[in-house]
């Protein structure tokens, strides 16, 4: 875990807005996302549906991340397997 990056990703002031490397790599890793949400959502009917699914895979991570980082709740003792479990029950057998 890297809770300086984190806070960075949520911390506009940190970075230059304007800086096109910057808009080019949100957009590369933005797609990423979305073609591995794609394609692990075999039941997709549609890219709009796909990007439904990559934004909420977007927000169940990051917002695990925010609670264990603000100390809300206490992080687990392996974030990392503990995130992919949470992922999975909520993004495969909730949804």
């Amino acid at each position: 875990a890297h809770p300086g990056h984190y806070a960075v990703m949520w911390t506009p002031r940190l970075t230059d807005e304007e800086d096109s490397s910057l808009a080019a790599a949100r957009m590369a890793t933005w797609g990423i996302l979305e073609r591995a949400v794609a394609d692990a959502r075999t039941d997709a009917s549609d890219d709009e549906e796909a990007h439904d699914s990559a934004y909420a895979a977007f927000a169940i991570v990051h917002g695990l991340a925010g609670i264990w980082l603000s100390g809300a709740t206490p992080p687990p003792p392996d974030p990392d397997s503990r995130a992919r479990a949470i992922v999975r029950h909520l993004a495969f057998e909730t949804l």
